[in-house]
């Protein structure tokens, strides 16, 4: 590994030590350690199967940082962040620039314009276009030297996030996203990468805690657990299996109950509303 590549590698490991979320990242020195045939000899980074790569070759160590936002956040923590519902997004940023939104349209034509053969023909999906406008995004409001995204007016675009999440995924509403959208989801996917999850990663780090406080160094001299030991917890688990179902059970008929008398209310009160005239 020459100078270059170490330098570059260090500073990939200043910023992604400051994420708990960060992916597995891998800095090589030549292109042709990538691991994909055919890449194009300018290639920068790669994002494959849950892993980021950094080529040390084609780049200076300015651009590095940049790189490693591009794949870490604007590929990976996204994909992360939004799950199954990364796609359908993805086509909404696409119905965003199509329907005006001007700073997506820039964005979605330099792309296209990038990713476009020698017969006019633009090598990416319709998603894959909308995964290159975001990575490209957060390349242009990326930090280096703070490890940070750097977006005007972070309450209002994390505002904006919200709304057209709750639009889409809770009313099924058909709705374009627009710029403002997207920059607040990659600053929801930022802080999931810098966190380890959502809520400053309270998850990961409780889960992160119990499997530390857990863990209990393994003795290779203690005996082995007797079969009166082993048909205790067995026991123990069939009681509180059983236990959890009776409670199951009470708890279904409660809310049948309260359901029927709901219903029972409400026809109650129309029928009377309706013999007596009387209205709310």
């Amino acid at each position: 590994m020459n100078a270059h590549t170490l330098h570059a590698t260090s500073i990939v490991d200043r910023i992604v030590n400051g994420w708990l979320g960060a992916p597995s990242v891998k800095v090589v020195q030549r292109t042709t350690d990538l691991p994909a045939n055919g890449v194009p000899e300018d290639v920068r980074g790669m994002y494959r199967s849950g892993e980021t790569w950094i080529d040390a070759e084609t780049q200076s160590a300015s651009t590095v940082p940049d790189t490693l936002a591009h794949e870490a956040l604007g590929h990976h923590s996204m994909r992360e962040l939004l799950g199954a519902n990364w796609r359908p997004f993805m086509s909404a940023v696409i119905d965003g620039a199509a329907r005006g939104d001007w700073r997506l349209q820039c964005f979605r034509d330099e792309i296209q314009s990038t990713y476009t053969d020698d017969k006019g023909c633009c090598n990416l999906s319709r998603v894959g276009v909308a995964d290159e406008i975001t990575a490209a995004i957060v390349e242009s409001r990326f930090d280096g030297n703070a490890g940070r995204m750097k977006i005007a007016r972070p309450g209002i675009k994390l505002l904006e996030a919200a709304k057209g999440h709750l639009a889409r995924e809770a009313l099924y509403l058909n709705r374009p996203a627009s710029f403002e959208e997207l920059e607040g989801t990659i600053l929801a996917a930022e802080h999931r990468l810098r966190f380890g999850g959502a809520f400053w990663g309270v998850g990961f780090r409780l889960k992160r805690w119990y499997a530390s406080a857990m863990a209990k160094p393994w003795n290779p001299n203690k005996a082995p657990m007797s079969l009166a030991e082993s048909e205790r917890l067995l026991k123990a688990e069939k009681y509180r299996r059983d236990s959890w179902e009776e409670w199951k059970g009470m708890a279904h008929l409660v809310l049948i109950f309260i359901l029927v008398g709901f219903i029972l209310f409400g026809v109650g009160s129309f029928l009377i509303d309706l013999f007596t005239g009387f209205r709310h």
